[in-house]
């Protein structure tokens, strides 16, 4: 039993030391949201639970940052809902594919920044 402490010990550290090489900045980058994000534009046509599930995932990662952030780096506007702020952030990806490889949340950020700027 004495001898299994210090090798459990070591295998959890080099684990520990392993993962934290594999550690990114980013989790989803906007090449992986935009994938989603085609899945989500087409949700009103008939889909298969792949598509569906990956509709709600873009739904739910740009509500995610957009109420992380809202009043923080962006001005939220009354009456905006969020199929309209899906779609800024829809609209903003189509319109800068040259930042796709990019953090998924600072495209987000990004568009909903220019969409609704913070007044000075």
């Amino acid at each position: 039993m004495k001898t299994r402490k210090p090798i459990l010990v070591l295998v959890v550290l080099l684990v520990l030391v392993f993962m934290q090489g594999q550690a990114e900045a980013q989790f989803v980058t906007g090449n992986m949201l935009i994938g989603d994000m085609h899945e989500y534009e087409k949700r009103d046509a008939k889909v298969t639970i792949v598509e569906f599930m990956q509709s709600g995932r873009y739904q739910g990662y740009v509500a995610g940052i957009s109420d992380a952030t809202a009043d923080i780096l962006w001005r939220l506007q009354k009456n905006v809902n969020m199929g309209q702020i899906c779609a800024i952030v829809s609209k903003y990806l189509k319109n800068h594919p040259e930042r796709w490889n990019e953090s998924a949340a600072i495209l987000v950020i990004a568009a909903l920044q220019e969409a609704f700027p913070l007044k000075k």
